[in-house]
């Protein structure tokens, strides 16, 4: 068989007479594949969170490992999106650049579109190489969530001091922007703000006074700047701390249960973001090519992160050869970290698993993670199958049992279920070998 008259998927069989024998046909199934001459890295152009108002750049590296030399072209330009696409030969023939820069003003928010190339070599059809905008906001407000201590009324004299929190708002665009307004709809609450630096960097402070008693209807801070493309951004508030005296003498109120615990038995949500691997990402559509994945919601600067992440990192060594996928999905916790400076923090505890920057939370909000590390073990028909929050000082038993019998097509324990002992009994087993 000449392997250069193969294009894509090979599925065949051959028959195979021997003479003389008392099963004289045999048949052989052959199935595989070929490569395609040509190659794009990465397969798909992303721009992830980048802003409309000012010219991205985004290219692709196009190699030819075939025999003949290629000639690529351009042979349907983008249908969608305020795009612009142009091949630049580096080795002709051989090497090729695909660069893509987009056109400001873009005014969708969200663009998927594609761009065909041809090879110019016989035979071969032409690539579509995928194209993903979705707009970010240059506006990152911390924290996102205030948490007050709940008092009962009258519990403390009018002369407490009120307790100040601190948010501040950060400009990570290009451009400056100016602080509107920052207000509560909290009438007891009062909100300042101030500049810190002009069109970069402002403080908002929100004093609660000692007996403060959200409603249920509270709306939070509501922070509006004149960003064009986020400008409303609400932080929310909650309460922690005992519930009133006579609720305690009545009954003791259940355990609040993490809002990422919800999540479990439901429909992963709609998400994309690039991983720190070029051409890499994580998504829902992703989710579906590997077994099993375990997005683990962590922070650099997060001490019970760093306390698990050694263990997780001894599960996936494990585990990631029997098709199990781990991202670090990295949050902001107080202080915004570059990603650079985030990998430096996650390898300084022994951590490789691959690393996607959640800008600004937006990916976390859709899991509900609102503490770290927040972790979802999510099958390839994109359920989660459990979440578990916290650092659990067993994170490496339970994620070793759950993932076995996840793989098995087993049912895995409940998340607030101890690991059956011992380890070795719930690792995957090889399968026997019947060749003989």
């Amino acid at each position: 068989m000449r392997s250069g008259a193969v294009q894509g998927l090979l599925d065949c069989s051959i028959q195979v007479y021997v003479a003389g024998a008392n099963e004289p046909e045999l048949t052989l199934g052959v199935r595989g594949s070929r490569a395609a001459s040509v190659q794009v890295t990465p397969s798909r152009i992303s721009f992830e969170g980048v802003r409309g108002d000012v010219p991205e750049v985004r290219t692709a590296r196009i190699h030819c490992s075939g025999t003949n030399s290629a000639n690529v072209k351009i042979a349907s330009m983008p249908p969608a999106g305020p795009f612009h696409c142009e091949i630049l030969p580096i080795v002709p023939g051989r090497e090729y650049l695909l660069s893509v820069n987009t056109k400001p003003p873009v005014g969708e928010k969200s663009v998927q579109t594609r761009v065909l190339l041809e090879t110019g070599l016989t035979g071969e059809a032409p690539i579509e190489v995928p194209i993903e905008f979705t707009m970010g906001t240059a506006v990152e407000v911390t924290p996102t969530t205030l948490i007050v201590e709940a008092k009962e009324k009258g519990a403390l004299p009018p002369s407490q001091p009120a307790m100040r929190h601190i948010v501040h708002v950060s400009n990570r665009g290009t451009r400056p922007i100016r602080l509107l307004s920052a207000v509560s709809e909290d009438p007891p609450l009062r909100v300042s703000h101030a500049e810190l630096v002009n069109g970069w960097l402002y403080r908002v402070v929100v004093e609660v006074p000692p007996d403060f008693q959200p409603s249920e209807r509270s709306g939070g801070i509501r922070i509006t700047t004149d960003d064009p493309v986020s400008p409303v951004t609400v932080v929310r508030i909650e309460t922690a701390g005992a519930a009133p005296p006579q609720q305690v003498a009545e009954k003791k109120p259940a355990p609040r249960r993490p809002p990422a615990m919800e999540m479990e038995g439901k429909a992963v949500p709609d998400f994309s973001l690039a991983t720190l691997v070029p051409g890499s990402r994580i998504s829902r559509e992703e989710i579906g090519y590997w077994p099993v994945t375990v997005l683990n919601f962590v922070a650099p600067n997060c001490g019970f992160c760093k306390k698990q992440l050694p263990k997780v990192e001894q599960v996936r060594a494990k585990y990631e050869a029997l098709g199990v996928r781990f991202v670090n999905v990295s949050q902001t916790m107080r202080k915004a970290f570059t990603a650079e400076e985030a990998m430096k923090e996650y390898a300084s505890v022994g951590s490789n698993i691959e690393i996607a920057m959640d800008s600004g939370n937006r990916v976390g909000q859709l899991f509900s993670a609102r503490s770290y590390p927040t972790m979802f073990i999510i099958t390839a028909d994109g359920i989660i199958q459990q979440v578990i929050v916290g650092a659990k000082s067993n994170i490496d038993a339970l994620l070793e049992e759950r993932l076995s019998a996840l793989i098995d097509g087993r049912s895995p324990p409940r998340a607030d279920a101890p690991p059956s002992p011992p380890p070795e009994a719930r690792a995957p087993q090889a399968r026997p070998n019947t060749a003989n």
